[in-house]
């Protein structure tokens, strides 16, 4: 047993992974039940006028939120879920991975957000809607505050600290002389 499982796992750890487990659990509901509603928009509307389908749905063939190309999307959704809740759990457990697997999708979510962020900021301005723009701009900075404090939380030395240490690999392990 390790220094780091005997005096227990920190506050800061728990609170991480079950925060983390919290927030998975609806993501990956939504993800679900936006793939079946992918799948049946696909199938409800494959029959239909083009017409009809442009009245039922009104997005253009780009943001239609049916079809291949989003039923991929949502299973990749569900399966980033599954890696988080995964991830989380072993986090708990005191996993290094977890930790790192963690502050891979934590950084990834921060880029996704900036880019989002930016991306609507632009498009609002480009059609003229300055006061949209602001609003977006306004809402920004919590949407990016929360997976910075997730990241600099992973990267604390408490957290480092706590996790178990990795195996090393069969080839970087001593020779044992047999007798």
């Amino acid at each position: 047993m390790t220094e780091a499982t005997r005096r227990g796992r920190p506050v800061i750890v728990t609170l991480l992974g079950g925060g983390f487990l919290v927030v998975v659990a609806p993501a990956f509901l939504g993800a679900v039940l936006m793939l079946l509603d992918s799948m049946a928009m696909g199938g409800l509307t494959a029959h239909l006028s083009p017409g009809t389908q442009k009245m039922l749905i009104p997005f253009p063939p780009r943001l239609n939120f049916s079809g291949p190309s989003f039923v991929w999307f949502a299973l990749a959704w569900c399966a980033v879920c599954l890696l988080v809740a995964i991830a989380a759990i072993q986090l708990l457990r005191l996993h290094a991975w977890a930790r790192t697997t963690l502050e891979a999708v934590t950084w990834l979510s921060l880029l996704a957000v900036i880019a989002f962020g930016l991306h609507a900021i632009a498009g609002f301005v480009r059609i003229g809607v300055l006061e949209m723009s602001l609003g977006v701009l306004a809402l920004l900075p919590g949407y990016v505050g929360v997976p910075a404090l997730l990241v600099w939380a992973l990267r604390t030395r408490e957290v480092r600290d706590a996790m178990l240490p990795r195996r090393t690999p069969l080839s970087a392990r001593p020779e044992v002389p047999h007798a």
